[in-house]
């Protein structure tokens, strides 16, 4: 079948509406629901050196370690490592890094916490008779859901 012809005459106009296209919806983009990058660095950043008198080697020694207090941005885990990295002779692998001190902690919720970062015996024996000492600090938080921050310095403790 097909369609009838079109009738002769003049040209008739044809009358077309033109929607515009619909726009996009785009929903705002969702935050992540921990703390950002940036708030974590920051909180670690206080970590990093320990200072007051508890922070010398004779305190440090006496106490059987550091206490501290941390800002924590959220919920998480917190892990601290102080090494010492041995010197390395000449024409020698490279030493085995020393553990002075460690701590992991879980954070359960925001807020200020205190923690103590125990020595180890071996850290305690390197300690012992050291007038100063340079370690690495070693610093990371996780926020539960988010990938790991960490934070390093080296430091020098003194008698």
């Amino acid at each position: 079948p097909q369609p009838p012809p079109a009738p002769a005459g003049p040209p008739t106009a044809v009358t077309a509406t033109v929607r515009p296209a619909p726009r996009p919806t785009t929903k705002p983009k969702a935050r992540p629901a921990g703390p950002s990058r940036a708030r974590v660095r920051s909180a670690l950043a206080g970590l990093l050196v320990p200072h007051g008198p508890a922070a010398r080697i004779a305190k440090l020694l006496k106490r059987n370690g550091y206490t501290f207090r941390f800002d924590a941005p959220s919920s998480g885990k917190l892990v601290i490592d102080w090494d010492y990295s041995p010197p390395r002779k000449r024409h020698a692998r490279k030493p085995k890094p020393v553990r002075v001190a460690a701590r992991t902690v879980s954070v359960k919720k925001a807020g200020r916490i205190s923690v103590k970062l125990k020595l180890t015996k071996r850290g305690r024996r390197l300690l012992a008779h050291a007038k100063r000492e340079r370690l690495t600090v070693r610093v990371s938080f996780t926020p539960i859901g988010q990938p790991t921050t960490t934070r390093l310095k080296i430091i020098e403790l003194k008698r």
